[in-house]
This record gives structure tokens, C-alpha cells and sequence, in this order.
């Protein structure tokens, strides 16, 4: 009986070890991250954010925002596998990624360092261990700049598509749509077989400009489809 428990507890010590509970401090800016955040190596999402808090320092005169995330892995009973912290011997670091031009959401990627560590000691912050940080290379105020391009871009789109000249250059196009289909319609039955072709180009004329109208009104309710790409 005692073997049989002994077996269960190994075991669901087991099932417990395939989530890795980690914090990460991180300078600068935490702009785009909140729970449920993925984290990613190589492209690949091996966690997320569980919870980010505010908390005072040792030294009751500072603060710090602790982001505590949880990595998901696979263990076994071997002693010392630990994926995580093979991960962090061999100079992988956390950074967080620029927020996403649509979204506002920023990852949080697992990337070599770019300072080698000269030795990884085993931290911890409030009983939790820490994983690694480091400031992502790419300037943050590049990030700013290219935010504020697209927002620029996105509203001269929005203006452009409103604008007075477009819009009567719209009017045109659809009276003359009118014309070609009702001109199309009277040539129905009345023109020899050799020109039905060209009666059936003129129609498509006219569904071709119906479909720019759809296509500008639908520019000037949602302009950022020409990013989304749909």
C-alpha cells in the first residue's frame, strides 16, 4: 500500500513539474504585456504571462513590477534535466518585443544574450526564481516613430477616402456605370451574335465599378485593411 501512494505522490509530483513558474524583471518599458502573454523561443510559444504586479524593493523606496509567467515543459524523473535551466546555462535571455502596430500586444521572446554572462548564479525574487532579462537591441523610440508613421499613414488614408474629390469622382463612375448597363441591356437581342462578347465586357465595365464603390466605402469605415490586408 505504501509503495502505491509513494508511486502516486512521485507521480503527480511529475504531472505538477510540466509547468515552470519563473519571474522576470524587466528595465524599461512593459508597454503591451499583460496575462496570457506568450512567450516564445524560436518562434515557438513555450509559455506566458501569468500575472504582472507592483511591489516595493528591499529598500521600501522604490517599486518594481514583477512579471511572474509560466513556461510549459516536459520532464522526467532524471535529476538535473531541467529545460529551463539549460536555458538559462547556456545564456539565454528574456526580452520583450515592440507592440504589435494594430494590436498594442507585445511578446515576450527568449533570445541569446548579446553580453556573454560570466557566471549564471540561481536568483530568486520572493521565493520565485528569476529568469534572466535583457533590453531588446531595437530602440525604443524607433518603435515610437514607426507606431506614429503607420498612425499617420492610416490617416491620410482615412482622408484621402472621404475627401470631396473622391467622392464625386465615385458619382461619376457609378452614372456612367448606369449609362454602360442600361446601354447594354437596350443592345440585348438587337445586335448579331459577333458582338455579344463585347455587350458582356460592357456590363462586366459596370460591375467592375459598382465594386470600386463597395471597395471605397469599405476604405473609409475600416482604412486599416490596407494593413491587415483584408
Amino acid at each position: 500500500m505504501l509503495a502505491v501512494f509513494g508511486t502516486l505522490f512521485v507521480y503527480n509530483q511529475y504531472l505538477h513539474g510540466k509547468i515552470e513558474t519563473y519571474v522576470m524583471l524587466f528595465k524599461g518599458s512593459l508597454s503591451g504585456l499583460d496575462a496570457t502573454s506568450p512567450i516564445t523561443y524560436r518562434g515557438v510559444k513555450i509559455g506566458e504571462v501569468k500575472r504582472v504586479e507592483l511591489t516595493a524593493t528591499k529598500s521600501k523606496t522604490n517599486v518594481s513590477i514583477p512579471v511572474y509567467v509560466e513556461f510549459f515543459v516536459e520532464k522526467s524523473f532524471e535529476p538535473g534535466d531541467n529545460p529551463i535551466q539549460i536555458l538559462i546555462q547556456n545564456g539565454i535571455v528574456a526580452t520583450i518585443s515592440s507592440p504589435n502596430l494594430l494590436t498594442g500586444t507585445s511578446t515576450i521572446e527568449l533570445v541569446l544574450a548579446e553580453k556573454k554572462q560570466a557566471s549564471v548564479k540561481a536568483r530568486t525574487f520572493h521565493g520565485v526564481p528569476l529568469f534572466p532579462t535583457e533590453v531588446a537591441v531595437e530602440d525604443d523610440m524607433s518603435a515610437k516613430d514607426t507606431m506614429r508613421t503607420a498612425r499617420r499613414t492610416l490617416n491620410d488614408i482615412s482622408n484621402f477616402v472621404k475627401s470631396k474629390e473622391l467622392k464625386e469622382a465615385i458619382i461619376a463612375i457609378q452614372t456612367m456605370a448606369d449609362s454602360i448597363n442600361q446601354f447594354a441591356d437596350l443592345m440585348t437581342g438587337q445586335i448579331p451574335s459577333a458582338l455579344i462578347y463585347w455587350n458582356e465586357s460592357l456590363k462586366e465595365v459596370s460591375k467592375m465599378a459598382y465594386s470600386v464603390r463597395t471597395l471605397t466605402d469599405y476604405l473609409a469605415r475600416h482604412p486599416d485593411a490596407l494593413l491587415r490586408g483584408r
